[in-house]
């Protein structure tokens, strides 16, 4: 039986002085089929960081939390009336720690089974950085250039 472990990594953005780098590892060790996931690492270069996110947003987790429901309905094109675990093993999403961003928003990556069976695969919620105007850390938004 061949085992494997790979690992690769990727600049998925670099500016303003901010990179984010995709850890992506897969491994094989038997079974029906492997596994994968992605490690998230923003980096604060001017400063010298790697990112959490309260270097990105100020806000509280019940208003996180509605605002990655919202778009992951959006995403999936949940109905309101629709429980939210037509997709996920349960009927809610809390943000994890595995956060990215990139000129268009902050966004939350959950890996298979973190909060949705292996077929689901990775799980990607943006939440547009205009829906997060009011939590965005100054300056971040500046650095960012975000109007």
């Amino acid at each position: 039986m061949n085992y494997t472990n790979n690992s690769q990594q990727s600049i998925v953005f670099n500016d303003n002085g901010f990179v984010v780098i995709d850890f992506l590892a897969d491994e094989y060790t038997g079974g029906a089929h492997g596994n994968y996931g992605s490690t998230m690492y923003c980096l604060d270069v001017k400063n010298k960081k790697q990112m959490v996110l309260n270097d990105v947003v100020k806000i509280d987790s019940n208003a996180l939390q509605t605002l990655l429901e919202k778009n992951l309905r959006k995403l999936y094109n949940i109905k309101p009336q629709e429980k939210i675990s037509s997709v996920l093993f349960d009927d809610f999403l809390k943000a994890n720690h595995n956060f990215y961003f990139n000129s268009n928003g902050l966004a939350f990556l959950y890996n298979p089974y973190e909060v949705a069976s292996y077929a689901q695969g990775q799980i990607v919620v943006l939440i547009p950085f205009a829906e997060l105007r009011p939590y965005l850390v100054p300056d971040f938004s500046s650095r960012m250039r975000l109007k």
